[in-house]
C-alpha cells in the first residue's frame, strides 16, 4: 500500500502545484477521499488485531494516534510558518495562496480558533464553513466559503490540514464502529450516503459539501473497514499471488488512469473508482505488508502531503518557474525534506508508539479507567 499512498501524495502535490506535465493525475479532493477509504481499512485492521486486548485502549489508540499525527504536522508548521514569513505572507498580499487572514484584524475569538485549529488540527475542518467579517474580525458561518470575502480556511497555515480534521473526528468514533459487525458498518454507511443524498438535492452539492464535510465523508472511513472484513476472509483462502499481483496492476491502473475514465459522467466515475479501489485494498495490503521499501515509501506520503503547500509558496516565490515546470521542481524538494521529517520525527515516534502498543501502555495510562470499546 505505500507506493500507492505515496502516488496519492504527489496526485495532491500536482493538482495544488498546476499538475505534471504528461502525467494526468486524479484530482486532489479525490486522491483525498481515497485516503479517507485507506484509513477506514487501516484502522479496522489495528483496532481489531493490535488494540482489541489492550487495557485502556480507548485512550492507547487516540494518544498513539496523536503520536502519529502531531509531531510530523508540527514539523511542517514550523516549515509553513517559516515559508510564510519568508513569502511576506503575514505582511503582504501578493501570495494569494498564503493566510492573509494573519494580516487582517481578528477578534478574541476568531485569534483563539485560529490559535487552537493551527497547533492541534482538530477544528480544521470547520474553517470551511466559516468566514471572517472584515470590519469586526469575527467569525461567521457561511455555506460557500467561495463567497466569503474573506475565509477563515485563510488562518491556517498548513491550509490542507483541513483533511487531518476529518480524520481526527473518525479516530474519535472509530473503537465505537470498527469492531462491530458487518451489518452494523453497512447501516452507518448507507446512513451516511443517505445525508449527502439528501444535503444534494437539497442544492449542496459543491466544496465544501462534496468532500469536506465529516457526516458526507463518513461512508468512505466505513467502506474501508467494510474492505478489511473481506480481507479477514480472504486472509484465510489466501489467493495466488498471481492473482495478487493482478488486482495490484488494476489499482494502479485505477490510479493512473483515473482521467481517462467517463470523462462524460464525472460523478460516476468518482464513485466507481471509490468503490472498485476499496475492493482492491485486502488483495494490495496483502500482497505488499511485507514490502519493507514499499512502507518507507508510505511512510513519507504523510509529510509529503503536509509540507508540499509551504515549498509551492517558496518556489514561486524565490524561483518564479512558470506553471506547468512548478510541480516538477517541487516534488523532489518536498520528497527530500519529508524524507528528512520521516527519519528524524516521525520514526523515533513510531518507535515510541509500537512499544507502548506491546506493553498495552501500562507505563503510560491510568489503570483505573475501563476501555471504551
Amino acid at each position: 500500500m505505500g507506493c500507492i499512498r505515496l502516488i496519492l501524495a504527489i496526485a495532491v502535490v500536482a493538482s495544488h502545484s498546476g499538475g505534471i506535465l504528461y502525467l494526468p493525475l486524479l484530482p486532489g479532493s479525490t486522491a483525498v477521499q481515497t485516503f479517507y477509504v485507506i484509513s477506514g481499512f487501516y484502522m479496522a485492521l489495528i483496532l481489531n488485531e493490535k488494540y482489541a486486548d489492550k487495557k485502556n485502549c480507548y485512550q492507547l489508540f487516540i494518544s498513539n494516534r496523536l503520536l502519529r499525527l502531531l509531531p510530523v504536522y508540527w514539523a511542517a508548521l514550523l516549515i509553513g510558518v517559516a515559508a510564510t514569513i519568508l513569502t511576506h505572507g503575514y505582511f503582504a498580499q501578493e501570495m494569494p495562496t498564503t493566510p492573509i487572514a494573519l494580516y487582517s484584524p481578528m477578534s478574541i475569538g476568531t485569534l483563539l480558533f485560529a490559535v487552537w485549529s493551527n497547533l492541534f488540527i482538530l477544528g480544521q475542518d470547520l474553517s470551511m464553513f466559516l468566514g471572517i467579517d472584515s470590519i469586526s474580525g469575527s467569525l461567521y458561518p457561511t455555506t460557500n466559503f467561495h463567497a466569503a470575502a474573506l475565509p477563515a480556511h485563510r488562518l491556517l497555515v498548513v491550509p490542507q490540514g483541513w483533511s487531518l480534521s476529518i480524520e481526527m473526528l473518525f479516530y474519535a468514533i472509530a473503537p465505537a464502529i470498527a469492531t462491530r459487525r458487518s451489518s452494523v458498518l453497512f447501516l452507518i454507511l448507507m446512513a451516511s450516503v443517505a445525508t449527502r443524498i439528501l444535503l444534494y438535492s437539497a442544492g449542496y452539492s459543491f466544496d465544501p459539501w462534496a468532500h469536506r464535510f465529516f457526516p458526507n465523508e463518513l461512508a468512505l472511513f466505513v467502506w474501508g473497514a467494510l474492505a478489511y472484513r473481506w480481507y479477514v476472509w480472504i486472509r484465510r483462502y489466501p489467493p495466488s499471488n498471481l492473482r495478487l499481483c493482478e488486482v495490484f496492476a488494476l489499482s494502479l491502473t485505477l490510479l493512473l488512469g483515473f482521467p481517462y475514465f467517463f470523462r462524460e459522467w464525472p460523478e460516476l466515475r468518482l464513485w466507481g473508482f471509490l468503490l472498485l479501489f476499496g475492493a482492491c485494498i485486502p488483495y494490495v495490503f496483502l500482497l505488499s505488508k511485507t514490502w519493507v521499501v514499499d512502507r518507507v515509501l508510505g511512510e513519507l506520503s504523510y509529510p509529503v502531503y503536509l509540507i508540499h503547500v509551504s515549498i509551492i509558496w517558496l518556489v514561486v516565490t524565490f524561483i518564479g518557474i512558470s506553471n506547468h515546470t512548478v510541480a516538477a521542481t517541487v516534488i523532489p524538494i518536498t520528497l527530500i525534506i519529508s524524507f528528512l521529517v520521516y527519519y528524524f520525527v516521525a520514526r523515533p515516534i513510531d518507535a515510541v508508539r509500537q512499544k507502548r502498543i506491546e506493553s498495552g501502555g501500562d507505563d503510560h495510562l491510568p489503570q483505573n479507567r475501563s476501555s471504551a470499546i
